[in-house]
């Protein structure tokens, strides 16, 4: 083989290795801790774009969840070349590791991939405050490739309101609302889809159903069977451990909710005391605790530590 025939050969094996960590970046797996209920990593980016939606974008955050993390920064100007917070860790919701769990507080999606010790996560977007995505236990009931979009009767009634004239039927294609693929609730009424509208995913802007990027539902579909369990959960606070390192999460909670999770000393005490019954704690910083519920950043701040861990998952 000569030299360009060798370079040629590394080109390629370089571009199809390129190809699987950016498909393997948008399917966004990490494997699930032995020990401990928190994955993935904090980063830390260089601005290249004037707009934190876009720039969540890249990395498969959704745009609260960006937003929330870095609170300095105006979303629609960000100086290029400004510090930017990518909140990609993240304290796994509930002490269930199985089926599809959706976080609505947090606009993100899990799906426990069956066997394989592995979990998918990635931004969803989820109903407006009159059109609630509801807090329920379902299951997947029907899979549907290229569906066709009939308008609810509440969107066509809400939109007149405004003055707006909707199709009542959107064939499948480009312009569909629920992108190529859809996944049926037993809720009948709610589907776990993807979109027309990219800008939407990670916001609060859809009739109640639960809204994916194009390539994130196209992997969910492809990988989930009907009769899977689906948990929509509503939990702004959690908290988690690593190693002996205790944490706590704090996402912005819905508007409708926010009474019941501001920050309260009493409250978090009662629940680390549910906590130590799995649990040696050795140490609790309560300035620390204060300032991360009260900041509410979406990102796990380590307020204690312990001194023996097991193997127990808990949410707050």
């Amino acid at each position: 083989m000569n030299n360009k025939q060798l370079i040629r050969t590394m080109i390629f094996l370089i571009s199809i290795l390129s190809l699987f960590l950016l498909t393997d970046a948008h399917a966004a797996i990490y494997p699930l801790p032995s020990k401990g209920n928190i994955i993935g990593q904090v980063k830390y980016v260089v601005a290249d774009h004037t707009n934190l939606e876009a720039i969540g974008r890249e990395y498969g955050i959704g745009y609260y969840e960006i937003v929330e993390a870095n609170p300095k920064l105006n979303p629609i100007d960000v100086p290029l070349g400004a510090n930017v917070v990518i909140p990609s860790e993240y304290i796994l919701p509930t002490n269930v590791r199985k089926g599809i769990v959706v976080n609505v507080a947090e606009l993100r999606l899990f799906y426990f991939l069956p066997k394989k010790h592995e979990v998918f996560t990635v931004p969803v977007g989820i109903g407006k405050v009159s059109w609630r995505t509801p807090v329920a236990d379902m299951k997947i009931v029907n899979k549907i490739a290229h569906p066709t979009w009939v308008a609810p009767a509440n969107v066509i009634k809400e939109d007149a309101k405004n003055g707006i004239t909707v199709p009542k039927v959107i064939p499948p294609g480009p312009n569909n609302p629920l992108g190529q693929y859809a996944l049926r609730l037993s809720k009948r009424l709610y589907l776990i889809h993807g979109t027309s509208d990219p800008s939407g995913v990670g916001k609060r802007v859809s009739s109640g159903c639960i809204r994916m990027h194009n390539h994130d539902i196209q992997y969910l579909f492809n990988h989930v069977n009907v009769g899977t369990n689906v948990s929509i959960v509503n939990e702004p606070l959690r908290i988690g451990w690593s190693g002996n390192k205790l944490y706590l999460e704090a996402n912005v909670p819905l508007s409708e909710t926010k009474n019941r999770f501001v920050y309260n000393k009493q409250r978090i005490k009662n629940i680390l005391a549910k906590f130590t019954k799995n649990h040696a704690i050795k140490n609790i910083n309560w300035d620390a605790i204060k300032t991360t519920a009260e900041g509410m950043t979406g990102v796990p701040r380590v307020v204690g530590s312990l001194k023996s861990p097991k193997i127990h998952y808990y949410i707050i």
